[in-house]
């Protein structure tokens, strides 16, 4: 069956040209909380979809940049950033855990000449366990995904809890 023809009406009748959005610096944490910088970001891929490493880590550090920006317009405007914004990410699927550091050195995009931003990943992914089931539970557990953890979450701190509770 063949589509009538609407003319005079235009396929395009409802679609309006005007934007619907504001181009505004926004931050998501507000300027009156205590802790305004992010310490780190912990970045999930759900577990339904496939994703190459190679997209999990650039999710991770898009992640990064666009917290990092945001910060940066919040505390600098768009000129030139007097020091480095940094932090940490950890990003994950469930099985595997990934770990990166971030550096936003400038907000300059235009040229690849000058100062560049920095990225630091631990290597590939690690996975957390080799399986996991109801019937044996948790078999090959890789205790370095948690040492990883720790190292993060502990960075920056100038006094540290006392770990001796989880030695074994």
């Amino acid at each position: 069956m063949a589509m009538p023809d609407l003319y005079p009406a235009k396929y395009t009748l409802d679609l309006d040209k005007g934007h619907i959005y504001r181009m505004d610096d926004i931050y998501p944490v507000p300027r009156v909380a205590l802790n305004q910088h992010p310490h780190t970001l912990h970045v999930t891929h759900p577990y339904y979809y496939f994703w190459f490493p190679k997209e999990k880590m650039a999710r991770a550090i898009l992640a990064c940049f666009t917290f990092a920006a945001a910060r940066a317009r919040q505390l600098y405007g768009t000129l030139t950033l007097p020091e480095p914004v940094a932090l940490q990410c950890t990003y994950s699927d469930a099985e595997t855990f990934g770990f990166l550091a971030y550096q936003l050195n400038t907000l300059d995009l235009s040229t690849d000449e000058g100062i560049k931003n920095q990225v630091w990943v631990a290597g590939e992914p690690h996975r957390l366990f080799e399986s996991c089931n109801h019937r044996e539970g948790m078999v090959g557990h890789n205790p370095a995904v948690f040492q990883h953890f720790l190292a993060f979450y502990t960075h920056g701190f100038s006094r540290l809890p006392s770990l001796q509770a989880f030695d074994s």
